[in-house]
């Protein structure tokens, strides 16, 4: 993601702070995810008033902020990454949704009226790009919250779906004290107030639920490129055949030196005749 067309724009458009970053911090060949970091670091001690170092000024200050929006805006756009950081949370949340919307009162285990989730900035913005909701200059701050409402159906309604509606609630942090509705990918015709359909949400984001096995077999690191694994498998193959067959020639010049040393001594090759003298076993050659 950091190396594509857009990566490599930003990291070009924004070449000489990033540089002016790792000076600093002593990185060689700094990256996009090494200055992403740094600069939460810096916002953390801005935001404590710790001292700051003299080059933190405030055009580096805006400069950094928004190279951030940006790769927010990069990576929670891309429906792989929006489907390994929030395809755990869809599916459990939306199995629960199911529970409340589609089985009859009596099988319903929906008893709940709130369900609770702590996340990181990256878990929110994941969330509001799956749901269709993320837009450049909605990069979640400090307490940012996303509330998602389960509206119950009017008397009119009919199944399939019984008329139930999700609406879509974003606090954008701790400056922001209200909030407001936005909507959902899904129904970008109606207002953010009215809500969208569950059934049309719950479409939407179906190809991206995943299971925490699922996740964790697709987030497992490759210790090696695959492209590279069939190179290493000759090399190693042919290295541990190179072994085999000089220890195997090591292993015959020896016996045929010994197998010489043993005919120069008198040609037998037995062991009994070259057994050391013993008192105990045997008696002096007189001859």
């Amino acid at each position: 993601m950091l190396h594509s067309d857009e990566g490599n724009r930003l990291f070009k458009e924004h070449k000489k702070t990033i540089e002016l970053v790792g000076t600093a911090f002593g990185i060689k060949n700094i990256t996009l995810l090494d200055t992403w970091r740094i600069g939460d670091d810096l916002f953390c001690l801005r935001s404590h008033n710790a001292t700051l170092p003299k080059w933190y000024t405030q055009d580096v200050v805006k400069e950094l902020d928004s190279l951030k929006d940006r790769l927010f805006w990069l990576f929670f756009t891309d429906q792989e990454i929006l489907k390994l950081v929030a395809g755990v949370f869809l599916k459990d949340a939306f199995d629960r949704l199911d529970d409340c919307v589609y089985k009859s009162t009596s099988e319903s285990s929906c008893s709940e009226s709130l369900f609770a989730y702590s996340a990181h900035d990256t878990n929110v913005a994941a969330l509001l790009g799956a749901l269709g909701a993320y837009t450049a200059e909605d990069r979640p701050q400090y307490a940012a919250l996303v509330t998602v409402e389960l509206l119950a159906p009017s008397a009119s309604d009919v199944p399939p779906d019984g008329g139930y509606l999700l609406r879509l609630h974003y606090k954008r942090g701790w400056r922001d004290e209200t909030g407001s509705y936005v909507q959902f990918g899904a129904c970008r015709d109606r207002e953010a107030k009215e809500g969208c359909a569950f059934a049309l949400v719950r479409e939407s984001v179906a190809a991206l639920f995943l299971t925490p096995e699922k996740a964790e077999e697709a987030c497992k690191a490759e210790w090696l490129p695959s492209r590279y694994r069939l190179i290493v498998a000759i090399t190693l193959s042919t290295f541990l055949a190179i072994l085999f067959v000089t220890l195997g020639a090591v292993y015959c010049v020896v016996w045929r030196q010994r197998y010489w040393q043993y005919g120069q001594q008198g040609g037998n090759f037995g062991v009994g005749s070259h057994l050391p003298y013993s008192p105990l076993v045997s008696s002096p050659s007189t001859a």
